[in-house]
């Protein structure tokens, strides 16, 4: 990550048309904020802040530079859900009306294989046979 943009009284405005073939964007836990990390040549990433509302607003009024489509107002909102549970999520424009844009969960790898954790409690001996 090359750093975000922010001017001197805040954050920096978001391109009207959002550069490259995608975009990720990111739920930092700790500050509770949404990240924009965008496909150009500079690798740039925006501080979109903690509202969503505005956050939504500002996705359903950009267009993709490689659709050149308004981005989908339900796949936004999908965005914005899956960023904030899972940490992170990439939006993938379609061209063509009828064919709806990709959301994707981006997580760790480990995450995907360290399943279901128990406790371990000897009165729920029953449960050992649904462990397998």
């Amino acid at each position: 990550m090359i750093g975000l943009n922010l001017s001197e009284k805040g954050r920096a405005p978001v391109p009207p048309q959002l550069p490259g073939d995608y975009f990720v964007l990111e739920f930092n836990r700790e500050t509770e904020a949404f990240i924009l990390h965008v496909d150009d040549g500079d690798g740039s990433t925006y501080d979109l802040g903690d509202d969503v509302a505005p956050l939504q607003a500002l996705f359903c009024t950009r267009t993709n530079a490689a659709t050149g489509m308004l981005l989908q107002p339900a796949r936004v909102d999908h965005m914005i859900d899956v960023a904030r549970e899972l940490g992170m999520a990439q939006y993938i424009p379609t061209p063509g009306e009828l064919v709806e844009d990709r959301v994707l969960s981006i997580t760790p790898r480990n995450a995907l294989t360290q399943g279901p954790q128990f406790d371990e409690d000897e009165n729920q001996s029953w449960l050992s046979s649904l462990r397998r």
